[in-house]
């Protein structure tokens, strides 16, 4: 992994930021804010009131640091911090739980957006720093998460979320390369599940002989999976999944994949690990992808509340939904 790889990585696995900046008289402080969202390495999203006395400040003077950490391993970026009134982005970022701060919602005056750009920063781990260049940001935009697939127990195709993931392949069906990957399917019925998912790829047009079933047994390269178009995970056992997927490193090589613009398709579990943390929050050892700033569960009924007592917003996905992804937020699909 390269140095802006591994501090990436990290940073993918914290949910809170140090932000520093001069008070009114130049002297140095630092504060601790939730990460509303990033683009890699390059731009970072914090929410803040208008009012407060760190928006006047970054309004005199943006020049700031971001520093995450985790045990003593640790990221410093060094940049520009300025305030985004974007009402798109407000409008993204936006939870109802937001309120007690910003009572007139999104759009409340009083509700502005940090925007932190990184131009360089240091990477800190086992008494070793690296320095290194943020390099420009690249757009992705092919994750597509579902609680249940593209097809009912019928067979009966969910036209959307199909016709999305065919979108995002951006080339005829049987052209297309997937890998494959069951290492969730680890009892009976998930394996069954799985011979489902892997004819319900050959149903939309994929030939057979163009999936590549991977287990995770550690022995494939970034560049092996470069080949493909589209990284496809099963359900199943959700803990199994993610220990085996840090275990054998393919944690880097899905982000490779994304960030490069692969298609990440997850199902039930493969859906569950994209997240910041399929345990309780700010936990290492259950630290998920984050590919996405939400909590996501799934097989729920019409209706389901969402969670709230968590530090983003939570998504209860029915069978019949899917989250379509990007670095810039997500969007639901109804079948």
């Amino acid at each position: 992994m390269t140095v802006q790889e591994k501090a990436l990585a990290l940073i993918n696995r914290c949910e809170i930021g140090l932000l520093g900046n001069k008070d009114e008289e130049g002297n140095p402080q630092i504060k601790a804010m939730i990460k509303t969202g990033n683009e890699g390495l390059n731009v970072f999203w914090f929410c803040s009131n208008t009012s407060s006395r760190r928006a006047k400040q970054l309004e005199k003077d943006g020049n700031t640091c971001l520093y995450f950490f985790e045990g003593f391993e640790g990221v410093m970026l060094r940049g520009v911090s300025k305030l985004s009134y974007d009402e798109e982005m407000r409008k993204a970022f936006w939870q109802d739980s937001m309120r007690i701060y910003y009572p007139l919602g999104p759009l409340d005056p009083d509700f502005v957006l940090i925007q932190f750009t990184a131009e360089s920063g240091n990477y800190y781990k086992n008494l070793h720093n690296e320095d290194f260049v943020v390099t420009p940001f690249e757009a992705w935009e092919n994750v597509l998460l579902t609680s249940a697939g593209f097809e009912d127990s019928e067979e009966r195709q969910k036209p959307r979320i199909a016709a999305r993931f065919l979108n995002m392949l951006g080339k005829p069906a049987r052209d297309a390369k997937v890998l494959f990957i069951p290492a969730a399917a680890i009892d009976d019925e998930a394996k069954r599940m799985a011979d489902w998912c892997f004819d319900e790829l050959t149903r939309l047009g994929i030939p057979p002989e163009n999936i590549t079933v991977y287990n995770l047994d550690g022995g494939m390269t970034a560049d092996e999976a470069m080949r493909y178009d589209a990284v496809y995970f099963t359900g199943g056992d959700t803990g199994h999944l993610l220990r085996r997927v840090k275990e054998t490193g393919f944690d880097a090589v899905v982000k490779q994949m994304v960030y490069s613009n692969k298609v990440y398709v997850g199902v039930s579990a493969g859906s569950i690990i994209a997240a910041p943390n399929i345990g309780e929050p700010y936990s290492g050892e259950t630290a998920g992808l984050c590919l996405l700033n939400a909590y996501i569960s799934v097989h729920h009924p019409d209706g389901a509340a969402a969670r709230t007592d968590l530090p983003l917003p939570h998504i209860p996905l029915t069978d019949n939904q899917a989250l379509a992804v990007s670095w810039r937020g997500y969007e639901l699909i109804e079948g």
